[in-house]
């Protein structure tokens, strides 16, 4: 908290908004994933309201949010923290078990509810694939498939915001 209260005037200045993400770390005995700053939503929520700031927001990283022990679906936490407090998404995909950043429907993760809760907010914020780069690139060998990985992305990004659009709330 002190750290991003000190970078507050910075980004006042640089008129930029900071992304604060949800975060999970390695236990160190037992190599699971445990809770960090910002994964439980209710802490989210408490700590971007108590920054205050409109250079402050939250970044939800999709891959994490199902990390930590115990942590429930991702969907709660896009719904708790709302429209005004969610600015930022890194979007990736995986297993339940590991940081794999796959492309989404790629992995395990419910797309469907995540698509349905980011339209129920009304989010219009940033949408930042953090995947690994052989999907993009393959194995890395072969510079022809770039272009075939980048038009997957592309493709599946549009997929995720018309399902995101479809779930939006209806304009009077």
């Amino acid at each position: 908290m002190a750290f991003f209260r000190r970078l507050i005037p910075h980004a006042e200045k640089a008129n930029v908004k900071i992304g604060v993400e949800n975060m999970m770390q390695r236990d160190p005995l037992r190599k699971n994933y445990v809770a960090d700053a910002c994964s439980d939503p209710a802490e989210f929520v408490r700590y971007i309201d108590t920054l205050d700031s409109e250079h402050i927001t939250a970044c939800v990283d999709i891959g994490h949010a199902v990390l930590p022990s115990g942590s429930g679906p991702v969907a709660d936490m896009i719904r708790a923290l709302g429209h005004d407090r969610l600015g930022s998404l890194h979007v990736q995909d995986n297993d339940y078990k590991s940081d794999l950043h796959l492309a989404p429907y790629m992995g395990m993760l419910d797309w469907k509810e995540i698509a349905r809760a980011l339209g129920e907010i009304d989010y219009k914020g940033d949408f930042t694939y953090e995947v690994n780069r052989s999907i993009l690139t393959g194995t890395g060998r072969d510079d022809g498939y770039l272009p075939i990985g980048a038009k997957h992305m592309a493709d599946v990004g549009k997929y995720l915001c018309a399902e995101i659009d479809r779930n939006r709330p209806a304009k009077p």
